[in-house]
């Protein structure tokens, strides 16, 4: 049971939960929030030079024990010059600036040898602003699939 069924006095958000899922939002995340094989480098920007607006990667991870996902974690470090980092990473001092979490439409339950696969697309066009699309597969240790979500912050947008 999620948040999402457990409101109670006959009330049912169910149709709100797609168009909240397809949203990011800032949250404090604790190292023990997330799998234990779960941190990737997904994108690398070097701020000195032009960099592509509209930017993608694919992330794997095979699960080595059950697990539960209610949506992915991400933050950000910034090396500002040699032997200075700044990091928002959940393991770092905190700063005034926080992770960002990208939830799943519906909860994921993981068994062992699942691979599950995150693609990020983020589009920063000035006429965009800013766009992450992310899609989630869930492939069982046999190959076939077991799930599949696409989120979009453009779906999550009421103009």
């Amino acid at each position: 049971m999620t948040s999402w069924d457990g409101i109670g006095h006959g009330l049912t958000f169910h149709a709100a939960r797609p168009l909240s899922c397809q949203n990011i939002y800032v949250r404090t995340f604790a190292p023990s929030d997330f799998l234990a094989e779960s941190a990737q480098e997904w994108d690398c920007i070097d701020f000195r030079k032009r960099n592509q607006p509209v930017r993608s990667a694919t992330l794997t991870w095979t699960l080595s024990q059950p697990a539960t996902v209610f949506g992915f974690g991400l933050w950000w470090e910034a090396l500002l010059q040699p032997g200075v980092l700044l990091s928002t990473a959940p393991s770092s001092p905190r700063t005034h600036w926080e992770q960002i979490f990208m939830p799943v439409l519906t909860p994921l339950k993981l068994v062992q040898g699942d691979c599950l696969t995150l693609s990020l697309s983020v589009d920063s066009r000035q006429e965009i602003r800013i766009n992450v699309a992310w899609k989630i597969r869930v492939r069982a240790a046999d190959g076939t699939e077991r799930a599949h979500q696409s989120l979009d912050m453009q779906r999550g947008r009421i103009d």
